[in-house]
């Protein structure tokens, strides 16, 4: 059986502690690449020329001309790019993985990869680890692996979001979904070293405006779109004195917006064991989210195939 492809963007330097406080990041590193390896997959990892490493990856390098460090000082590379270079290595199936991400070959994922059809996409959440080989919890708000096929996702070639920095992993799958793919959420087996967020505030809000950018012309009137106008006029409107208190109301509800979308149009299998936090239960009343039919459309025109 062949591997399966699978893109990341391994970062030059990984930090991570173990559970006694000790640097293990080069390690860990190691130990995720030779997951993906024992799990049946071809890894590649997508970085910008600029970037610079001390020692080249354990895996087949591609370049992209550009770096997103003007936006997140550091040389991530745009999504649009990566995405443009993933078209140019395969119009066939693929897997898209944060670096960090241990896949257990008990998982299945690299056959559930090659027998993905043109206009499907899988996609799942991590399990958050305490240490590596413990159990771990689903992190509720966003996703870590994606496979689609190369030529469904090259529509989204433009796009200035950013891989490795937030909200791209909600993008990915909502502008697919808009794009006429049929999106399948896994039960969460990949596994995470749980680890402090390191993203300040501007650059949060700086990709969030830009996401916004980018869904809205996507969309047509629908219940999404109807969404977004309230959270947008509720944050104008809002009488809380500080601003930097508004925007990340605004932001942070955006983002509730979108797994909540997420999880009508791909529900987690029932076996899984993810559940809403109460916080987002909560949240969806507040949005009037939680009324919302099974079937919760973030269009209401036929998604059109990618040709």
């Amino acid at each position: 059986m062949v591997d399966a492809l699978l893109f990341t963007s391994i970062p030059p330097k990984i930090t991570r502690r173990n559970a006694a406080g000790e640097e293990i990041g080069p390690s860990y590193q190691a130990d995720c690449i030779a997951s993906w390896i024992e799990a049946g997959f071809s890894p590649a990892t997508i970085n910008a020329r600029s970037e610079s490493f001390s020692a080249e990856p354990p895996v087949r390098r591609v370049a992209v001309e550009r770096d997103a460090s003007e936006i997140t000082g550091r040389p991530h590379p745009y999504f649009g790019d990566l995405l443009s270079a993933i078209a140019s290595e395969t119009d066939g199936p693929f897997a898209l993985v944060n670096a960090d991400i241990l896949i257990p070959p008990s998982a299945g994922l690299s056959r559930r990869v090659t027998s993905l059809k043109r206009g499907q996409m899988i996609f799942t959440r991590r399990l958050d680890v305490a240490r590596v080989g413990a159990s771990g919890k689903p992190f509720f708000y966003g996703y870590d692996f994606f496979a689609a096929h190369g030529a469904d996702a090259a529509a989204l070639a433009k796009s200035q979001l950013v891989f490795g920095a937030p909200w791209w992993d909600h993008f990915f799958p909502l502008a697919m979904h808009l794009h006429g793919c049929r999106l399948t959420q896994l039960e969460p087996t990949i596994m995470h070293l749980h680890h402090v967020e390191r993203w300040d505030w501007s650059t949060y809000r700086k990709l969030g405006d830009r996401f916004l950018a980018e869904i809205r012309p996507m969309i047509a009137d629908g219940p999404y779109t109807e969404h977004l106008r309230r959270i947008l006029a509720g944050g104008r409107g809002s009488r809380l004195r500080r601003r930097e208190r508004r925007d990340r109301l605004v932001v942070d509800r955006v983002s509730r917006l979108n797994v909540a979308v997420l999880e009508r149009l791909a529900p987690p299998p029932a076996s899984s064991g993810v559940r809403t936090p109460l916080k987002m239960s909560v949240a969806d009343k507040l949005l009037g989210l939680s009324g919302a039919s099974g079937s919760f459309s973030t269009t209401t025109h036929t998604p059109r195939r990618v040709s």
